[in-house]
């Protein structure tokens, strides 16, 4: 299975303190071929209204970045587009026929004192499928 990437799920905690981190990974890492490690990453940021905004990113092997006025670069910037107590998702494509795979986590340390803190993480979503990446997983027989 070889995907493009959706990192749909709130970005920001109840109290808007705790960015969530992504993790985007170029998939050709984990391919016993050779490959690119610089792979141009297109994205979609959404809004809670559903309102869109474009960023673009190159990424090596990996990119792990806290959700933030920094990454992704957009304008207006990620804290105004979506203001603390509001959510949003993303969506990110590869520009060159890639695979990507990654995970989104959001942990907050004041989940035992606040009942409104929360702690989550997931894999991002398939969205579509693409040509040009696979994955090699070597499978070993067991020993006994």
């Amino acid at each position: 299975m070889v995907i493009q990437a959706d990192c749909s799920d709130c970005f920001n905690d109840a109290c808007g303190s705790v960015p969530a981190r992504c993790f985007i990974f170029n998939g050709a890492q984990f391919t016993l071929l050779p490959y690119h490690d610089m792979s141009t990453i297109f994205g979609l940021l959404y809004d809670d209204s559903e309102s869109a905004i474009s960023f673009g990113v190159t990424i090596g092997c990996q990119s792990r970045n806290s959700l933030s006025n920094t990454f992704p670069r957009t304008t207006p910037r990620f804290e105004q587009f979506i203001p603390a107590g509001h959510t949003g998702w993303l969506k990110v494509f590869s520009q060159s026929d890639v695979a990507l795979t990654g995970a989104v986590i959001n942990f907050n340390a004041n989940t035992v004192t606040s009942a409104v803190a929360f702690n989550q993480g997931h894999n991002l979503h398939a969205l579509i499928n693409t040509a040009g990446g696979s994955y090699t997983i070597p499978v070993f027989p067991p020993r006994c």
